[in-house]
């Protein structure tokens, strides 16, 4: 409320750090974000390969209806998708829990469709650079 404001205190002193640091356990709550981001993004790797690859490659029935299908999904916004998700989410008895949040972010519809367009780079059939890839 003064004016004109003050950025700097007079004084430093780490004494309000000291007493959040052993007032609250941040070690866990970065041991819990490292636990989490580690295993949702490695799933993500995971299922965004997998699928990619899949779309890329393999001629199936319905291929591009379901992908252009992902791809109008993407245009939903993630607001809109809060309360389906806690819905299905509550159904599986999966409140509060850490399996919540790393189901919930272990699928990316965007890495789905990164994938394919990159694995459909690599090795197109008539070029000379296939090589080794596809034995």
């Amino acid at each position: 409320m003064r004016f004109p404001p003050k950025f700097l205190p007079d004084k430093f002193t780490l004494k309000n750090y000291v007493e959040v640091f052993s007032s609250v356990p941040f070690l866990r709550y970065y041991l819990n974000s490292i636990l989490i981001t580690t295993v949702a993004v490695t799933l993500t790797l995971l299922t965004s390969s997998l699928a990619g690859f899949a779309f890329a490659k393999y001629k199936f029935r319905g291929r591009n209806v379901i992908f252009k299908t992902l791809l109008g999904a993407m245009m939903i916004p993630f607001p809109v998708t809060i309360i389906p998700l806690y819905i299905m989410i509550y159904n599986l008895g999966l409140v509060d829990t850490y399996l919540a949040l790393i189901v919930t972010g272990s699928v990316s519809i965007f890495g789905i469709f990164l994938m394919r367009q990159f694995i459909v780079t690599i090795c197109q059939p008539g070029t000379l650079s296939c090589g080794l890839f596809w034995l």
